[in-house]
């Protein structure tokens, strides 16, 4: 019963920070992940890429950074 509660207890916390987290994945494959966010949320979507690419045993490189209106932008991360 314990373990059981440690696993949800991870999962929630898992989710939290997930949840609090502004950038969203727009698209993604084996060839690369593309996120939109706020400006200031740059580096978080490189690590989030990173770690994308790194579950298909690849690194990321941005291909493009494309600012939006209201203060967004779209990346563009090839797994290479």
């Amino acid at each position: 019963m314990r373990g059981v509660a440690a696993v949800l207890l991870g999962a929630a916390a898992l989710f939290a920070c997930s949840a609090m987290s502004a950038v969203r994945a727009v698209s993604a494959d084996e060839n690369g992940v593309s996120f939109e966010f706020p400006l200031e949320e740059q580096v978080e979507a490189e690590r989030q890429a990173a770690l994308y690419c790194a579950n298909l045993g690849l690194s990321a490189e941005r291909e493009t950074l494309t600012p939006e209106g209201d203060g967004l932008a779209m990346a563009m991360y090839a797994c290479r």
